[in-house]
């Protein structure tokens, strides 16, 4: 089905791969190796604009409706080709952090789902433990990986006090941050994956990298995020080798011997001391960033950098493939302002972009915090 909604596009048959060459390569490539097809049954979110889709394609294809069938099928293919646009956007970063010569870092943050990580946790529970069993302790699991000629993957074991929330995502970064780039330092820029979920997309994510630019750590910052439903990357894979592992081990009863199956999954992984507290990244900016910020909430990609006054500001995307970065300028008259760009008629950036700070910011790092809450 989806090829021939390509041929109807006007995609060339030799540009369009077989099915039974898909299936080959699918069960046989080293590459892809790691990847599943979810059961049904797996702790995945679905996007609901697929599922939508879907659905009326169903119900077009029903009623008849010939010319409704083939507007829906467009509007699907237009929404995986967004997928794709958003899936290439991050493949690039991640390919120029590789190269020797890279000028750039790209990280990647999210945290593990489902149930594995319960202490104490059985394959399969004795008869007699049951009623126990109920007031386990459970511990949040962070990745994040930092790509480079050869990956950094830094594993965290969050206490169930802590908020799995803005501050918590922000730890994990700091201490990955402090921990890889300790000796060496970062490069200049910097480009982020995060999940599409309030607790990346939010004025605290955007106060921490403003910060870390004035610190001196980066000079520029690339935060990307991806259709919700659509954000499974390789941080999902190390997620899904732990999983593996948790299954073929067996019981653990306390922190320590789930920190050893998670270095038995990923050997070559920085595995983190349980995290038991964070710095209170929330209120650190609580009275230097502005309440309510521009783009924040539709966007899905950001640009944050010094301005020529030593101001620190952004830009924004609605999402990787968009023509136009926001703000943009107007003139006197509020008419918008176009450009000619290799060609192309385009909306003039606004070189200020938008502050994020209001009176500067603090120097030196927040204070400690055991439990959060509230971001």
């Amino acid at each position: 089905e989806f090829c021939r909604d390509l041929r109807a596009e006007g995609v060339p048959d030799s540009e369009i791969c077989e099915y039974d060459w898909f299936n080959k390569k699918f069960r046989n490539a080293p590459e892809l190796r790691k990847i599943i097809i979810a059961s049904g049954e797996e702790n995945f979110g679905r996007c609901t604009t697929c599922t939508n889709l879907e659905h009326e394609i169903k119900e077009a294809l029903r009623s008849g409706d010939a010319q409704r069938v083939l507007d829906k099928k467009r509007e699907r293919l237009s929404h995986l080709t967004q997928e794709r646009a958003d899936k290439m956007h991050y493949y690039t970063w991640r390919k120029k952090s590789r190269k020797p010569a890279a000028s750039c870092n790209s990280v990647i943050i999210n945290t593990m789902d489902g149930n594995k990580n319960k202490l104490p946790s059985f394959v399969r529970p004795p008869e007699d433990v049951g009623e126990a069993l109920r007031d386990t302790i459970k511990l949040h699991v962070a990745g994040v990986i930092i790509h480079g000629s050869s990956d950094f993957v830094h594993l965290f074991s969050v206490a169930p006090n802590l908020a799995g929330n803005a501050n918590l995502n922000l730890e994990c970064l700091y201490r990955a941050f402090k921990t890889t780039f300790a000796e060496r330092g970062m490069l200049p820029t910097l480009h982020m994956e995060m999940d599409n979920a309030a607790d990346d997309k939010n004025r605290w994510v955007l106060g921490f990298f403003a910060w870390a630019i004035l610190q001196g750590w980066v000079e520029e910052v690339h935060i990307s995020m991806m259709m919700v439903g659509h954000t499974h990357e390789d941080i999902d894979e190390i997620f899904k080798l732990i999983v593996d592992q948790w299954r073929e081990q067996g019981n653990a009863s306390m922190p320590s011997g789930f920190l050893q199956m998670l270095k038995a999954a990923i050997p070559d992984a920085c595995i983190h001391p349980v995290m038991t507290y964070v710095h209170d990244w929330a209120t650190f900016f609580e009275n230097t960033i502005y309440d309510s910020t521009e783009g924040i909430t539709t966007a899905r990609n950001f640009i944050l950098r010094k301005r020529e006054d030593g101001v620190i500001a952004f830009w924004y995307k609605p999402n990787s493939s968009h023509m136009h970065l926001y703000p943009t300028s107007k003139d006197k008259e509020g008419i918008l302002i176009e450009v000619t760009v290799d060609g192309e008629i385009q909306l003039e950036v606004c070189p200020y972009g938008i502050e994020i700070y209001k009176n500067g910011v603090k120097a030196g790092t927040p204070v400690v915090e055991r439990a959060t809450g509230g971001s």
